[in-house]
């Protein structure tokens, strides 16, 4: 008659697993919660009988070789809401024209609600445009010159300014290419936003 099994996470046992995934060169080393369960039933006579032994399993966490790390539920605590996927994001299409060069605005994007603001240390940003593929947007104070593929800009328009310490509540910032992601107009782009490694924003349209 039941229908329904609830297993606290601080029950559940830790898994990892490494795994290089298919046709790439990429590895990801993957956190996972684990517990098994068994069903049983005890008739008049005092005799027991079960099920087979059913191994629960969610997925916590993975980070890839390259240091990206993506969560997949929220165990840190929120100054502003219970979870940090309340956050809420505006973006849009940055008025700068994408070209075949390697410095064009790409989006602006406006943190819409809270009254704290986040530091920029828990905060990751990656784009996906046309060309090379994923990169991670950085303030300009934090890269290197290796990294130097894509920078966050404090304001909107045609800006180099810098940003805070914080992203504040209503501020809005815009993501420069320093190298050459995304040259051809209305062609799908992708901008992911993740707080403590956690998603909070998946977003993707036809830009220019």
């Amino acid at each position: 008659g039941f229908t329904m099994l609830e297993i606290p996470l601080q029950s559940m046992t830790y898994w990892n697993k490494t795994s290089t995934e298919q046709g790439f060169f990429s590895v990801y080393d993957y956190v996972y919660r684990q517990q098994s369960v068994v069903f049983g039933a005890q008739d008049d006579a005092g005799e027991w009988a079960s099920s087979e032994l059913f191994l629960i399993q969610v997925t916590e966490s993975y980070t890839s070789s390259s240091g990206n790390a993506e969560n997949f539920f929220d165990l840190e605590p929120c100054q502003d809401f219970e979870d940090v996927t309340q956050y809420t994001f505006n973006v849009t299409d940055h008025p700068d024209n994408a070209s075949t060069g390697n410095t064009d605005y790409l989006v602006e994007i406006t943190r819409t609600n809270g009254q704290v603001g986040i530091d920029w240390s828990r905060i990751t940003i990656i784009v996906d445009g046309s060309d090379n593929g994923r990169e991670n947007c950085i303030p300009e104070s934090q890269y290197t010159s290796y990294e130097k593929r894509c920078l966050v800009y404090s304001g909107s328009g045609l800006t180099s300014a810098p940003i805070g310490q914080l992203w504040e509540p209503g501020e809005t910032i815009s993501l420069k290419e320093e190298w050459n992601l995304h040259s051809r107009d209305y062609q799908t782009f992708e901008v992911r936003i993740l707080i403590d490694g956690f998603i909070v924003l998946d977003w993707y349209d036809y830009i220019n």
